[in-house]
């Protein structure tokens, strides 16, 4: 949550992912077309910096597999 993230073009921002499901022990976390990727620890707060170098809308994905929503990059 939330569903959408919006950042601005090449201003750096953070992303702030709490994980409180305890399986898997780690998770990945990408945005693939940003070039955005973390892992993710169970039960533990990641903080992600970031800046984005493109416009447009792109999938967030956690697990390599599961949409997570959505970034929009303005």
């Amino acid at each position: 949550h939330p569903a959408e993230v919006r950042v601005e073009f090449n201003r750096p921002a953070h992303l702030l992912i709490h994980r409180f499901e305890s399986d898997p022990k780690e998770e990945i976390f990408e945005v693939d077309a940003l070039q955005v990727y973390a892992l993710l620890p169970a039960m533990h707060t990641t903080i992600i910096p970031f800046n984005p170098q493109q416009r447009g809308t792109f999938p967030m994905v956690l697990g390599g597999e599961r949409k997570a929503g959505v970034m929009i990059v303005e």
